[in-house]
């Protein structure tokens, strides 16, 4: 999606609980419970099983630059890789800046127009401050229907209101 050279990884998002589970924490890095990790600056050899399970964050050379969520730092993203969790088994996910040939995005318009430029990203979920969800995804031709799909598997198990 973002056409990104071999030589620079995506990187994974994780509860603490996965980092350790996955990766090699560097003991230098554990003042205030591993907060070193929360930025992706540090990066961690994964553990021989972490290849397997999560090969998408896993660079070549074995290893991840990490960042560690916790509930009181971002509960929204927390909460997501908590679900993760519940869902796949794994409380990690892909981080990697929002921006396809051009700027991160910073606005609902930016991202609406990274969506646009991608020809690998099948919708934006965005949640405003005040809780709406809002979903934006490509149509037709481009729709590759695993977006809609999703959306009418999740509705047809919520709680008619």
């Amino acid at each position: 999606m973002k056409y990104r050279e071999a030589i620079r990884p995506l990187a994974p998002m994780a509860t603490l609980e996965a980092a350790q589970y996955y990766f090699e924490l560097l003991p230098g890095a554990s003042d205030d419970d591993y907060n070193a990790y929360n930025y992706m600056v540090l990066t961690a050899r994964s553990k021989p099983h972490a290849r397997d399970k999560i090969p998408a964050v896993v660079h070549a050379d074995g290893t991840g630059r990490i960042q560690i969520v916790r509930e009181q730092d971002d509960p929204l993203t927390y909460a997501y890789l908590k679900a993760l969790g519940r869902r796949i088994g794994v409380e990690v996910s892909v981080n990697t800046s929002f921006n396809v040939a051009g700027p991160i995005a910073q606005t609902p318009s930016q991202a609406i127009d990274t969506l646009r430029r991608s020809k690998g990203l099948d919708a934006v979920i965005m949640v405003a401050s005040d809780g709406t969800v809002y979903a934006a995804w490509h149509g037709g031709e481009r729709d590759s229907g695993r977006f809609t799909q999703w959306l009418s598997e999740w509705k047809s198990v919520q709680p008619v209101a």
